[in-house]
């Protein structure tokens, strides 16, 4: 307990977040992947204006509903407050003219998820940008990789892709250092096939060692993104 305390207090106002998060949640996995730090606006009529806390928002495709409701039940065991997951079904796509369904719900604001936001996004507009803080291998654990390979990895058939394409370059360059500095992981991001966005790679000669880490948190629906 002691170690893991000294560690989170390098990053600073990661401190303030509540112990059971820390410890009952792979939070950090989470975030890396389809989870957003929302700032909270209540609706239009209540009291209050606009929230001063952010909080956690959630929303998985329909085929991942066990994804949803797994993460669902590790924060509410660890006492966070949350909205249960609904199925919801948006707008034809545009593209394919089918209706997608995903699953999502969001965790009750909190000033601890405010310092998370200030964390993990800058703030430009129209829309805030999710980043990497430089030393959050100082916080990231096997159970988080497990979590981010479930919702963001894929199986190329050989390694695994880490798609977050939504990062910048420098900032996947931290995720891989982050990765062989905790697990002695040797990663490094390559083009995707239409040329214009990266991901993370990691090697077939990496993967025993991939799973030796993770399968202790994988869900068995999700074992398919390590070739198994």
């Amino acid at each position: 307990m002691r170690v893991m305390e000294n560690r989170l207090y390098k990053l600073g106002t990661l401190a303030l977040l509540p112990i059971p998060v820390l410890y009952v949640a792979p939070l950090w996995g989470i975030i890396l992947g389809d989870a957003h730090v929302t700032k909270f606006l209540p609706a239009k009529g209540t009291r209050g204006g606009k929230g001063k806390n952010s909080r956690l928002a959630f929303e998985y495709g329909a085929k991942n509903r066990v994804l949803a409701f797994s993460l669902y039940n590790i924060l509410t065991t660890a006492g966070i407050k949350c909205s249960y997951p609904r199925l919801r079904h948006r707008l034809p796509d545009k593209r394919t003219g089918k209706v997608y369904g995903s699953y999502s719900f969001k965790a009750s604001a909190s000033p601890y998820f405010t310092s998370l936001r200030k964390l993990f996004y800058v703030e430009t507009k129209p829309h805030a940008t999710k980043t990497i803080p430089k030393n959050i291998a100082s916080v990231f654990t096997s159970w988080d990789l497990a979590w981010w390979i479930m919702d963001d990895g894929s199986w190329t058939g050989a390694g695994v892709d880490l798609n977050c394409h939504s990062f910048s370059l420098a900032d996947q360059g931290i995720l891989c250092r982050m990765l062989k500095r905790n697990f002695g992981i040797l990663a490094h991001s390559k083009v995707t096939s239409d040329q214009n966005k990266f991901v993370i790679y990691i090697p077939a000669a990496q993967i025993d060692k991939l799973r030796e880490l993770v399968l202790p948190y994988m869900l068995s629906d999700y074992l398919y993104k390590l070739g198994l």
